[in-house]
């Protein structure tokens, strides 16, 4: 929850708009305490994790069966967590044909250029991006929800590390809020009109 707290402090946190660096600035020194805070609580809970198991991995590496981008190259497994990314915002809007198991040959992997799918990726990627540059500017609310959808993905999208699986809606319950929130905005909103 912390990290959805530094996002909603970092775009509401002051009345005017200052810069980048400025507002993180202030931020730090209004909220400094509160972020040591969620600091030290994940230091002690890091510890004790590495005194209870050490540095070694706790559960067996991924295999192929389950995880098929562990065999891609890094900048294809890249490529392929992406496309995963967008397939679960579809099922987000469009919840048709839900599976509850994506392992094996059940997503295409793209391994190059040639492959129908990249190019649609990569154009995606660069309109989520423009996006998300937009909003940030422009509508604050929109880049909240933008930003709180991929800090909570990140951890499950195989981009930071490769996890088990390729692909579960499981995974994605937290991300799924950033969805839900605009939605209970606008429905809060539409009930207080006169």
């Amino acid at each position: 929850m912390g990290d959805q707290r530094k996002i909603h402090d970092f775009l509401y946190g002051s009345e005017h708009r200052e810069g980048l660096v400025r507002g993180v600035r202030t931020l730090i020194a209004t909220r400094w305490r509160a972020y040591l805070g969620f600091g030290l609580v994940t230091a002690i809970y890091l510890a004790i994790r590495i005194l209870a198991l050490g540095f070694r991995r706790t559960v067996p590496p991924p295999i192929h069966l389950d995880n098929p981008m562990v065999t891609l190259d890094m900048v294809w497994r890249g490529v392929t967590a992406l496309q995963v990314a967008f397939r679960y915002l579809w099922l987000q809007i469009f919840p048709l044909h839900l599976s509850y198991d994506y392992s094996y040959n059940q997503i295409p992997m793209i391994s190059s250029l040639g492959h129908p799918l990249a190019w649609l990726i990569l154009a995606l990627c660069a309109g989520s991006i423009v996006l998300l540059l937009w909003s940030y500017r422009h509508w604050r609310e929109l880049f909240f929800v933008l930003v709180f959808y991929l800090a909570t993905f990140s951890p499950v999208s195989n981009l930071v590390i490769t996890i088990g699986t390729i692909m579960g809606e499981r995974l994605v319950y937290m991300p799924v809020l950033a969805i839900v929130i605009p939605l209970s905005t606008w429905r809060s909103s539409a009930t207080a009109l006169p």
